[in-house]
C-alpha cells in the first residue's frame, strides 16, 4: 500500500518536472510572425485506408526584415518581395 502511494507521488512529481520542460521548449512556436499562419492537422492514410492523425507543418525560413531576425513563412516571403 504504501508503495502504491510512492509511485502516485512519483508521477505527479516527474508531470510536474515534464510540464515545466514543455513550457520552456515551447516559447518558440512554429508559427510565422507576419500572418500567424501555423502548422495544419490532417489524416494520414495508409494503403489499407486507415486512418491516423499527422501534422503539416509550414516552411519556416529566418529572415531579416527591418533589420530583425524573424520566422517567415515563404508564402510572406513572396509577398514581401513583390
Amino acid at each position: 500500500m504504501e508503495r502504491r502511494t510512492w509511485n502516485v507521488e512519483r508521477k505527479s512529481i516527474c508531470f510536474l518536472c515534464y510540464a515545466l520542460c514543455v513550457t520552456r521548449y515551447t516559447t518558440m512556436s512554429r508559427t510565422c510572425e507576419i500572418c500567424g499562419r501555423g502548422s495544419a492537422t490532417g489524416n494520414k492514410v495508409s494503403h489499407s485506408n486507415i486512418k491516423t492523425l499527422r501534422k503539416f507543418s509550414i516552411n519556416l525560413q529566418t529572415k531579416k526584415i527591418d533589420g530583425q531576425r524573424k520566422k517567415v513563412c515563404t508564402k510572406c516571403i513572396k509577398t514581401v518581395n513583390k
